[in-house]
């Protein structure tokens, strides 16, 4: 289901695609390069069959163990990214359906 959803949203999401963006784009101008490159590239190296869905817990130099979880997601949101690519700014969002 939730890859449904992203396949969805990239073919909707098309044509506003811009693949020349700044670090102008994120949240006080403050991304790295790697943060505007990884969003410039999306479509190409982590959309469709490379999207692998996970919640990002932090930032560390190793994996720390984390014992998996399950649980019900009923909200998206459309985030203004800030640096590592993380969601700074909750522009608007949505509660989904849930089956």
């Amino acid at each position: 289901m939730l890859l449904d959803l992203h396949r969805d949203l990239m073919h909707a999401l098309e044509p506003f695609e811009r693949t020349r963006g700044t670090s102008s784009a994120f949240v006080d101008g403050n991304a790295r390069p790697e943060d505007v490159r990884w969003v410039s590239s999306f479509r190409d190296s982590s959309s469709f069959n490379r999207y692998q869905p996970h919640i990002t817990l932090g930032h560390a130099t190793g994996l720390p163990p984390v014992t998996p979880l399950d649980f019900t997601a009923d909200n998206v949101a459309l985030c203004r990214l800030g640096r590592f690519c993380s969601c700074r700014d909750v522009l608007m969002s949505w509660r989904l359906a849930v089956l």
